[in-house]
């Protein structure tokens, strides 16, 4: 941007800020409210990030994970038999 452009531009700017101040503020406030917004989630999104192994650790939750079926190479023979050996 040359500068006679951005003269221009700053120009036309002071000539109708009085007209359209109105419509500045809008777009300064809906700018802001969107930020503050996306803030707020990505702080909640830490916190809830950062929350879990603290809750995990308190509930002392055990680290077996079943998955039933021949998701991930169990098959059901093998689960079935983890249970009767449970039992």
């Amino acid at each position: 941007m040359n500068k006679e452009a951005l003269g221009v531009a700053w120009y036309r700017f002071r000539a109708t800020l009085h007209r359209r101040w109105g419509g500045y503020l809008t777009v300064v406030l809906l700018i802001g409210l969107v930020g503050g917004v996306a803030m707020g989630a990505v702080g909640a999104a830490r916190r809830t990030q950062s929350a879990f192994p603290i809750a995990l650790a308190a509930t002392d939750a055990s680290d077996l994970d079943v998955q039933i079926g021949t998701v991930g190479g169990y098959s059901l023979n093998v689960v079935s038999a983890a249970e009767q050996r449970a039992h």
